[in-house]
């Protein structure tokens, strides 16, 4: 096997043999969630998932392949049925996907199958995969946004520009698929901001935005006051005010989490 880490800039990659593809929901709306990998290489500042694993955030960023998860994908669906949360603890589109193609691989033993899908990313990588989620009979893709591009590199120093979020999101718009972008975390002083944000969502074509309600874990008003000062998490004068820009230029809102 060729040494990924020649390929992937950032941390080191290993791997992991996969024990369950498969995992009960949490979330509503879904019935499974679905992860290819363990970590995340984005490096967002304001990431829950290590808290919710209980991984040291230091280590998160070297991301560990769930070797073989396609296959034990296949074995779980001949039993398993319902919605697939794609991307729940971790983005499937980050780098190393580009690589490895787990996601896609779990993409196409879905499709064979055609269960419902859930997607949430940062990545516009996922419009390689715009034809396998075309096919699919019911399907959900969310691109999470949190600022601008001005102000994005302070907060997701691995992540592909908002813009760039925001151009995939129109393509998968573009062919009728359901697709929304996900604002959040709300962090006062950036987000409500963004004077174009609410104006690209249109220019867009997407019609429903979910704002991030979680509170996230001990500490983040702290860091992210540390990365850019005047921050804050989750103001509920910045996510009303986001709110109504969203709605009076006709976009859906939904409170998520």
């Amino acid at each position: 096997m060729s040494n990924l880490d020649d390929f992937i800039p950032g941390p080191k990659i290993k791997y992991q043999a996969c024990s369950c593809a498969l995992s009960p929901s949490r979330l509503p709306d879904l019935n499974y969630a679905l992860n290819p990998y363990i970590g995340c290489s984005h490096n967002c500042a304001y990431c829950y998932a290590p808290d919710i694993l209980k991984i040291d955030r230091n280590v998160w960023n070297d991301v560990k392949v769930k070797s073989g998860i396609s296959k034990m994908l296949s074995k779980e669906l001949k039993t398993k049925r319902g919605i697939i949360g794609l991307g729940t603890v971790t983005d499937p589109y980050q780098p190393i996907e580009s690589v490895v193609c787990n996601t896609k691989q779990c993409l196409l033993e879905i499709s064979k199958e055609d269960l419902p899908v859930s997607l949430l990313t940062k990545s516009d990588l996922a419009l390689r995969d715009l034809k396998i989620y075309s096919d699919l009979t019911r399907v959900e893709i969310g691109f999470s946004i949190a600022t601008d591009d001005e102000h994005s590199k302070f907060f997701e120093k691995n992540v592909p520009l908002p813009s760039k979020r925001l151009a995939a999101a129109k393509e998968f718009a573009d062919v009728g698929l359901d697709v929304y972008v996900l604002i959040g975390p709300v962090i006062n002083g950036i987000t409500d901001k963004s004077d174009n944000l609410i104006s690209d969502i249109v220019d867009s074509g997407i019609k429903r935005v979910m704002i991030d309600k979680l509170n996230l874990r001990t500490g983040l008003s702290e860091t992210l006051e540390r990365i850019l000062p005047g921050s804050s998490v989750n103001s509920d004068k910045a996510s009303n005010l986001i709110k109504f820009r969203c709605k009076s230029a006709g976009i859906k809102v939904e409170d998520v989490f």
